[in-house]
Order: C-alpha cells, then structure tokens, then sequence
C-alpha cells in the first residue's frame, strides 16, 4: 500500500513560509498561508467536497490553526484577512470592508516587546471593534505547528478514501532535477 506524499508538500511550504519570516517579507509569508490553508483545507474536506471554498478554509482554521487559543480571532476574520491578502495584497477585504469580519493588523516582534503590546492593544482596544491586531510572529508558529498535525493527520486520512489519494495527487509540487 503506497504512504501519502504529504510530508513532501508540506515541508516545502514550511521551509518557504519559515524563510520569508526569516527575511521579513511578512506580506508574502502571509500568501502562503493563507494560499496553503486554502490547499490544506480542501484536502481535509468532506470527500463529497469538490474545491476549496470559504468553508474548507474556516474548517481547517477551526480544526488546525486557532485550536491552541494562541492565535485571536475567528475563521471568518482569518478568511478576509485571507481575500485581502490574496487579491490585493492589502489588509482590508470586501468582507472587512462589510463589516462581516474584523480587519487584520499585524504586527511582528517578542510578545512581551513593549511596542507589540502598545500596538495590540491599540488595534484592539482602541481602533474599533472592526480591528484584530495579530502577531504575525506567533502567527508562523501556529501555522507550522498547524501544518504539522495536519501533515500526519492527513497521512492517515489518505489510506480511507481513493478520493483523498487524487486529491493529493493533483498538489503541485517541486520535481527539480
């Protein structure tokens, strides 16, 4: 019985998003996030599930990145944030823009920096309730850790449906010679 190349995926990812936070290219670490989400979640979907939606991106959120209680919000703020980023590369989203989910601010550095916490308790406290501020920082290390119990989570999912196995098999992914 062939194993899952799940591992193959995600480590990929995982190098390029830890990389880009490495560098401070905090925008672009960001669309692979939330692009791999939107992968990750339409492969953990209900087999009925025929592309990635809002709600496979929720899901996954739910089930993997915001689990821990680390990461504020909800799936449906990290959703905009998500279309924001995505599309335009911006904070605000149609979404946001709405006022059907909160505004993602970010923010890098130690949690206990003073100037983190003056800026996250701006975003939230004084900004509006439209605003989440998020340490981007703690965001990567909730996402790799997400991205690694999905990973073996998912290595168990492959052997139970054919379904998952073409899923899977339809990721891109790096064959350099």
């Amino acid at each position: 019985m062939p194993n899952s190349n799940i591992e193959s995926i995600c480590i990929p990812i995982i190098d390029s998003v830890d990389l880009l936070h490495e560098k401070k290219l905090l925008g672009q670490c960001l669309v692979i996030i939330y692009s791999s989400i939107d992968a990750f979640g339409f492969l953990d979907a209900e087999e009925s599930q025929v592309k990635a939606t809002g709600t496979t991106f929720k899901d996954w959120c739910d089930k993997y990145l915001l689990s821990s209680g680390v990461i504020p919000g909800c799936s449906a703020d990290f959703w905009g944030a998500r279309c924001g980023v995505l599309h335009t590369h911006m904070a605000e989203s149609d979404l946001s823009n709405r006022n059907t989910v909160k505004k993602i601010r970010y923010v890098s550095g130690p949690p206990d920096d003073e100037k983190v916490i003056l800026f996250l308790n701006y975003t939230n406290n004084i900004c509006g309730d439209d605003n989440l501020g998020i340490n981007i920082d703690l965001l990567v290390i909730e996402f790799l850790k997400a991205t690694v119990k999905f990973s073996k989570d998912f290595a168990i999912k492959y052997h139970q449906s054919d379904i998952y196995k073409e899923r899977e098999s339809k990721i891109l992914q790096s064959n350099a010679m």
